[in-house]
């Protein structure tokens, strides 16, 4: 019964048989048996503060607020994040917590908000027929579990607010569009000189402070970022204000100057070199950054044949392995021959077996010629 009744059904469904019901919010279930010798209740939904926004319900939590209804509320919205966040996202969240996962503080949440719960934990602490001051104080140890980690951590309240509202997107499901006009409009090419403005501007004042735009301004070059620095970089623009992808600044250029803009599609993370590179002006043109290394690994072959060096079509293969890993990864690694596809083929072994006492220096080399 229950399996039948938490199943979504359409509103226009659920009209025709109920006029006056404006959506399927809940469901009651009957047990005919014994109905006369038990107490019935309506199991009343999680959220229950649903005109407070999210940052100011943590807020409240930061203060010291243990309202049940409140802490259920919170616990429900972060649940709902907590399906919605990338594998990168629940890292940083469980970096930002000291350890403890997104779901895991919802547990306690939960746990701390329910009556029943409260009854079962004092009877755990060795109170068969607790008191009203057992049920008390059971409670009170379930809020302070649940809500430190909260109060006293404003960086994990803080990327709880940036992730959630990241992940929010308000859907018209009534309006129909209907295309007016084809082409970018005037204020469309106006925004996206305005986006491709500041984002030359956040490079510039960013450039001492953040690890992957200090290789970019450092003459020579100094060490290569690792695709560590380029993911945090991405973070740090995708979060508010800012708020920009890889993605749309690729778009704003392209519609800005499409002669310059190669490449179509959905971009990847290591494409964010590539615009930065072009919007420091390193770049004429903007290309993927894995067209980038495919020319520069060609050119590295040709230099090579040029003194003389022949591979065989074995190292043929290690060689453009390597150039993919450098393409989607930034560089190459020596933990990275640990992994597909290199394990499959013999791993850092194998390599050292093909190439013998050249093989360290010359994935120095390529790492330096292909992503530089």
């Amino acid at each position: 019964m229950k399996g039948r009744g938490v199943r979504v059904m359409p509103t226009d469904d659920l009209r025709r048989v109920t006029k006056d019901a404006p959506a399927k919010t809940h469901f009651v279930i009957v047990d005919a048996v014994g109905v006369s010798e038990t107490e019935m209740s309506d199991t009343p939904p999680m959220e229950r503060k649903r005109s407070i926004g999210f940052a100011k319900l943590l807020e409240q939590v930061a203060w010291g607020h243990d309202d049940p209804e409140i802490l259920s509320s919170l616990a429900y919205r972060l649940s709902k994040l907590d399906k919605v966040l990338t594998p990168t996202q629940h890292k940083q969240l469980m970096t930002a917590s000291g350890g403890e996962s997104l779901s895991q503080i919802v547990e306690h949440l939960v746990k701390a908000s329910d009556p029943d719960y409260c009854i079962q934990q004092a009877r755990e602490d060795g109170n068969d027929e607790p008191t009203a001051e057992q049920i008390d104080s059971a409670r009170e140890a379930l809020v302070e579990r649940a809500i430190v980690p909260l109060a006293s951590n404003v960086d994990l309240r803080n990327a709880l607010i940036e992730m959630q509202a990241r992940s929010e997107q308000v859907i018209d499901t009534l309006s129909k569009d209907e295309v007016i006009e084809a082409g970018y409009s005037a204020e469309a090419t106006e925004r996206s000189r305005a986006m491709t403005q500041n984002f030359r501007r956040f490079i510039e004042d960013n450039r001492d402070e953040i690890a992957a735009l200090q290789f970019f301004y450092s003459r020579p070059y100094g060490s290569s970022p690792s695709l560590k620095n380029i993911r945090e970089l991405a973070t740090m623009i995708e979060a508010p204000p800012r708020s920009w992808s890889i993605d749309g600044l690729w778009r704003a250029y392209e519609q800005l100057d499409r002669s310059r803009v190669r490449g179509s599609g959905q971009r990847v993370l290591t494409d964010l070199v590539s615009l930065v590179r072009f919007a420091m002006e390193r770049d004429d043109e903007l290309a993927p950054f894995r067209e980038r290394v495919n020319m520069r690994f060609d050119e590295w072959l040709a230099a090579q044949e040029a003194e003389g060096r022949q591979f065989t079509a074995e190292q043929r293969r290690w060689l453009e392995m390597i150039r993919d890993q450098i393409a989607s990864s930034f560089a190459i690694e020596r933990g990275d021959f640990d992994e597909a596809p290199f394990n499959q083929h013999g791993g850092l072994g194998r390599m050292h077996a093909l190439f013998g006492d050249d093989c360290e220096r010359m994935l120095d080399e390529l790492n330096e010629a292909l992503a530089a």
